[in-house]
């Protein structure tokens, strides 16, 4: 785990959001 959705929901991204990385489209889960 590289602490990428910690850094994330750190700027407000919620679970289900879509994100893009690297060019990648991730859609976030984040466990509560």
């Amino acid at each position: 785990r590289l602490g990428v959705e910690d850094a994330l929901r750190d700027r407000g991204a919620k679970s289900g959001d879509t994100v893009k990385i690297g060019g990648v489209e991730f859609t976030l889960h984040f466990e509560t």
